[in-house]
């Protein structure tokens, strides 16, 4: 076992000492290694640890193995039904035995877990991966807030804690120490945010931010990688296409549509979403019927791809998408490469054959539990509007045992909404609320752009060295 780092030694003075704390430490600084450690300090028996689907069996029993072998058992719990896994994890922790068992959020709230879980003895909760409990009103959120009252050791371990906006915290902190920040979301909101814009529904801006800060660090470790990690240097590039005739008209009438209900105070978040996913479809180069069947109307993000691997050559390369098809693009252009082509998605979970070629990976199942050092180049075919997702994707390959400089290539389709989901995502805003933003109050808001009424993002230029993912 390795001496832990100093950082870690400090993260542990902190943690142990409070029934209810952080660790906000970026991806590769170690915090499941000071979770072990803590286990190993306070001789817990009775872990129970939550985490993404993604986490559960690849993380924890391998982190626990590794920094204390035979400390306790390790029952991760996947692939089964719930009352499967209640039934393993009853039998687990009734054999007397020091045991951790880890479950997924997606489930832990479910009958008959979450019933049995409220009547455990559990010495101490651990929520990886932290900010997928951060929406208030969500049901594994909700149920964590009731279960930490039961748990005598809190512990959540993010490396954004705040991925979207400060208002994030309150959830994750709700799970902690409600002391923190307190158990109304409305009156946390009405505090720390000033809001505006159509029916004053939009957060327009923050308030009291160094009381907010102060709290937050009244509970939270935080360690940001460059202060800690010898790593070697990132590059981002941001290369535009302009669609062809076809899909430049399918955007633009779905672009005019989308920013006519914005201007006219009929937008809900529901149908923005709808409207902007449309219209990442056809930058992306499809249209979907009505009848749910995809129809291709572009080739030009394709193209830029095919131009990228061919540059590439033979090194290892990981294509990030958000959309099924784009998968599907990313495997044409490896063959025509004359490059294998493997998937991490929700149908594919190809990352243990990748020894080389293309791995395409859908964002929201490739920002969580995985190692992608193997490649130094990191292609963005389409974005999400997670600004999480985003950030652990960077991670993935710009973190302990990469030794070369890591290069992240944007594909975006000018003069469209990709270039705005990369301008929220650079500055690190709510992509959302940006987008919405734009829309309404940018500088093109009476309709004069060609199509976008503000839609249209900032031209950012073609490269920009030196930012760190």
């Amino acid at each position: 076992m390795t001496a832990p780092w100093p950082h870690q030694t400090e993260a542990l003075d902190f943690i142990s000492s409070k029934a209810g704390s952080m660790l906000a430490m970026d991806m590769g600084t170690g915090k499941s290694r000071v979770v072990v450690d803590l286990v190993a300090k306070k001789d817990y028996r009775r872990v129970l640890v939550l985490a993404p689907l993604s986490v559960v069996g690849n993380v924890w029993p391998g982190e626990f193995d590794k920094h204390a072998p035979g400390l306790l058992d390790v029952l991760p719990l996947a692939g089964k039904t719930v009352r499967t896994r209640q039934e393993l994890a009853a039998k687990a922790i009734d054999s007397g035995r020091p045991t951790a068992v880890v479950l997924n959020y997606d489930a832990v709230w479910r009958q008959p877990f979450a019933d049995w879980a409220m009547r455990q003895p559990w010495d101490l909760l651990v929520m990886d991966e932290s900010h997928r409990i951060k929406a208030p009103g969500g049901v594994a959120s909700r149920y964590c807030s009731r279960l930490s009252d039961r748990v005598p050791h809190r512990v959540a371990l993010t490396g954004t804690p705040m991925s979207h906006s400060p208002l994030d915290i309150y959830a994750q902190f709700r799970a902690l120490d409600k002391k923190v920040y307190g158990t109304s979301f409305t009156r946390f909101k009405s505090r720390y945010a000033i809001m505006g814009g159509f029916n004053k529904m939009m957060v327009v801006a923050y308030q009291r931010e160094a009381e907010l800060r102060d709290l937050f660090y009244s509970r939270a470790y935080r360690v940001e990688s460059g202060d800690v990690l010898d790593l070697p240097d990132t590059l981002t590039v941001n290369l535009k296409c302009d669609l062809g005739r076809e899909g430049r008209r399918l955007y633009d009438e779905m672009a005019d549509e989308f920013v006519a209900e914005v201007e006219g105070g009929q937008v809900t978040a529901a149908n923005a979403l709808s409207r902007l996913l449309r219209l990442q479809q056809i930058t992306s180069g499809y249209g979907r019927r009505d009848d749910g069947t995809d129809v291709e109307v572009d080739t030009a993000k394709a193209k830029v791809l095919d131009d990228i691997l061919a540059d590439i050559g033979k090194e290892p390369v990981v294509v990030f998408c958000r959309f099924r098809h784009d998968l599907d693009v990313v495997h044409r252009a490896a063959a025509k490469a004359g490059l294998p082509s493997y998937e991490v998605s929700g149908r594919r979970k190809d990352l243990a054959d990748w020894t080389g070629g293309v791995l395409a990976v859908q964002i929201q199942a490739g920002g969580l539990g995985l190692d992608l050092t193997l490649a130094r180049y990191a292609i963005y075919y389409s974005l999400g509007f997670s600004l999480g997702d985003y950030n652990q994707s960077m991670a993935r390959l710009h973190r302990p045992g990469q030794s070369r400089p890591v290069e992240y290539i944007h594909i975006l389709a000018s003069d469209t909404v990709d270039e705005t989901v990369m301008d929220a995502l650079a500055r690190r805003e709510a992509v959302i609320d940006h987008i919405l933003q734009e829309a309404r109050y940018g500088p093109n808001k009476t309709g004069t752009g060609r199509h976008g009424r503000g839609l249209r993002g900032a031209d950012r230029g073609t490269a920009q060295a030196g930012v760190r993912g």
